[in-house]
């Protein structure tokens, strides 16, 4: 089955074939790998990927899972390739022509918002950063633009996918 699969918020096209218990094909990027899975008693995925092993703590939630890896944390969310069409025409009729929105990629904690409704932003410039498993993540401008509404606030609760703060470009 084909995913689009987004790892701590940069999408990949990814393609995940079972060839037998606890064995699997994944392919990105053009190259595959033969993936050997295991589940430990304790819940811990032993993963084989080739010559490298490693295990995953993985806490799974909707459409993805904060995956502790014991040296770096990261979130992937996965959707299937009908899902993430779905979800990009959604956005895209959201608002009009160069419009845009900053979305939660994770659920997790506000820390701080860094600009104002009425701001003038550039591309990549940090907007809101959120906490997530003791990590912080600055999320940022994927455009030009000028900031028309904020919908979150410090210290607040966020799920994933939650509207943040929407923009017009310029």
């Amino acid at each position: 089955m084909s995913y689009s699969v987004k790892v701590n918020g940069k999408e990949h096209a990814v393609s995940l074939r079972q060839v037998a218990p606890g064995r699997f094909v994944a392919s990105a990027f053009g190259k595959e790998w033969p993936l050997a899975v295991v589940r430990q008693a304790d819940g811990t995925l032993s993963i084989a990927a080739g010559d490298d092993r490693f295990d995953a703590q993985i806490d799974p939630f909707e459409h993805g899972a904060f995956v502790d890896l014991g040296v770096t944390k990261i979130f992937v969310e996965a959707l299937t390739l009908r899902e993430a069409q779905k979800r990009k025409l959604q956005e895209a009729s959201a608002g009009g022509a160069g419009d845009w929105q900053v979305r939660s990629p994770m659920p997790g904690k506000v820390v701080s918002v860094l600009v104002a409704e009425g701001a003038v932003v550039k591309k990549g410039q940090g907007l809101v950063v959120i906490e997530a498993m003791k990590m912080e993540n600055e999320l940022r401008a994927p455009d030009a633009g000028i900031i028309k509404e904020i919908q979150v606030k410090p210290g607040q609760t966020v799920v994933a996918s939650a509207v943040l703060l929407a923009a017009s470009s310029k």
